[in-house]
């Protein structure tokens, strides 16, 4: 490993946990647009920035939602528009986990990662990565649909939502930019956030050569990864995010680090004892 500096580490083992920031997808109708007009939802926007200023936000998950929240309380004027019929509304599972007592820890795993019976599976990486890989996407699909935790619910109130609605075009203007919709409408913004969410590739990593590239095998952008989240290349892991094809979208998320945590550490350590076993018998 080569560090900014020029500065170079031997290891034996480097773990990739560099999240999901560098995957932020952007459609290529705005891949000219200057980023004063036009930011990713993971660049954290300032609502302050925006008070009084027409702001429109494209998605109807978690982050396009939040953001709506955060810019209306701020004093924007927020549009959300989204290819959905409709926000779909996610409580959690965990007071009806609670209310349901035994059969509610079955029906709901404390992982609170999907629905049933997909949420068992995810609940269990180690099974998950057991399944065809053309069943491991279509669960994943299924659980990553884009939803929003109801206690942002009473906080868009003011936000106008246009369902049903495409962004098929985009107006660079002088100061502003219009989005132009499916049904022929344009929408004139100061300022336009993309919710697109993220979309996983190796590629984009900077410090993966190109040679180390073509050594490690993927699917979609993702690693195929062993047990201990070892990729084709020994001694390389990754975990999070990059884990999700062949573990599941509970390595997405926090509730996923339990797992993950245990079984990095155990792939590590059976591998330290290997080798100590190994220079003994020499």
């Amino acid at each position: 490993m080569v560090v900014e500096d020029g500065e170079m580490f031997r290891a034996k083992r480097v773990v990739v946990a560099t999240g999901i920031a560098g995957f932020a997808y952007r459609p290529a109708l705005f891949e000219s647009a200057p980023r004063s007009l036009v930011s990713h939802s993971n660049d954290n926007p300032d609502p302050a920035l925006f008070r009084g200023r027409r702001v429109g936000i494209i998605g109807g998950g978690q982050s396009a939602i939040e953001t709506a929240a955060l810019m209306n309380e701020g004093g924007a004027h927020v549009e959300v528009i989204m290819r959905a019929a409709r926000i779909r509304w996610l409580h959690g599972a965990v007071k009806l986990r609670d209310q349901l007592g035994p059969i509610g820890r079955l029906m709901f795993p404390s992982t609170d990662v999907g629905s049933p019976p997909f949420n068992q599976l995810l609940a269990r990486p180690a099974l998950f990565r057991t399944l065809p890989a053309a069943a491991r996407v279509g669960i994943d699909r299924r659980t990553m649909r884009a939803s929003v935790a109801g206690w942002l619910k009473p906080r868009i109130d003011g936000v106008s939502l246009s369902t049903s609605r495409a962004v098929v075009g985009a107006e660079l203007r002088r100061h502003q930019i219009g989005l132009v919709l499916d049904d022929g409408s344009v929408r004139p913004f100061d300022h336009v956030v993309l919710a697109t969410g993220f979309r996983i590739n190796l590629a984009r990593l900077p410090f993966l050569t190109r040679e180390l590239l073509a050594a490690i095998r993927r699917t979609a952008g993702y690693p195929h990864l062993r047990s201990g989240f070892e990729s084709s290349v020994d001694g390389l892991h990754f975990i999070g995010a990059t884990a999700a094809y062949c573990f599941g979208s509970v390595t997405r998320f926090v509730a996923g680090t339990t797992y993950t945590a245990a079984a990095l550490s155990a792939a590590i350590c059976s591998s330290l004892a290997e080798s100590a076993q190994h220079s003994h018998a020499a």
